[in-house]
């Protein structure tokens, strides 16, 4: 089965997603923070509060999921793009998500070329349901 554009606006169930702020902390020292930046690589610093990088959410929220809803391509063809964040608020050190995907819009190129397929993934507190 091709690519179907019925799938726009398809979702996944919500998914939870758990980091401790060990997590955190080695997902900063990987993508090269170092003793410049303690507030993200330890959190037992005098007078320094453990702050999360950004583009955890990256991890957090990741939209590949939605991919399944889409129908079948060969994954071996598959370019990533671009990607994006928007955050509402910061990421504490140590927390859970509720997480949906979502395929927020396809563009098809036409008969035997690419498309372009436009993947959403959206993070809540699954306590309050409020975007994170």
């Amino acid at each position: 089965m091709p690519i179907d554009p019925a799938a726009i606006g398809a979702t996944t169930p919500a998914q939870l997603f758990s980091w401790t702020d060990r997590d955190t902390l080695l997902y900063a020292l990987g993508v090269g923070a170092g003793t410049g930046d303690l507030a993200f690589t330890t959190e037992n610093s005098h007078e320094i509060d453990q702050q999360v990088l950004p583009t955890y959410a990256v991890i957090a929220c990741s939209p590949f999921a939605a991919a399944t809803k889409i129908g079948s391509f060969n994954f071996s063809r598959l370019l990533h793009g671009s990607q994006s964040i928007r955050l509402f608020a910061p990421l504490p050190p140590t927390g859970t998500l509720s997480v949906v995907c979502e395929v927020a819009d396809i563009q098809d190129k036409g008969e035997g070329k690419n498309a372009v397929v436009m993947l959403k993934g959206t993070g809540s507190d699954p306590d309050t349901g409020q975007a994170v």
